[in-house]
């Protein structure tokens, strides 16, 4: 699994807020296993949005500092994991992430 690829949108914050105030944000909601992540691909395929699969972006980020040994609680070690991990994505390829 690369963590990289699933942590991209988290870096440049001020540029994913921008290109997202462009467009209307749509969330999915529900339990595992019900198609969410398939459905989120297929709408933004549809539409040309950004697809952000923020499920996967916590459970990478979540592997990262687990493999690491930092605590959930140790917010300023997780912060630097994510500056560590994270590539940031091109925002004009509406393809997804």
């Amino acid at each position: 699994m690369d963590i990289k690829y699933f942590c991209h949108a988290t870096c440049h914050a001020s540029r994913i807020t921008s290109f997202l105030m462009k467009k209307l944000i749509i969330a999915i909601d529900g339990p595992s296993g019900v198609g969410k992540s398939t459905l989120s691909k297929v709408l933004s395929h549809e539409l040309g949005y950004l697809n952000l699969d923020t499920g996967a972006m916590y459970r990478c980020v979540a592997l990262a500092a687990s493999r690491q040994g930092i605590d959930a609680g140790d917010y300023d070690a997780l912060r630097q994991l994510c500056d560590e991990i994270v590539e940031c994505p091109d925002l004009t390829d509406t393809g997804g992430l």
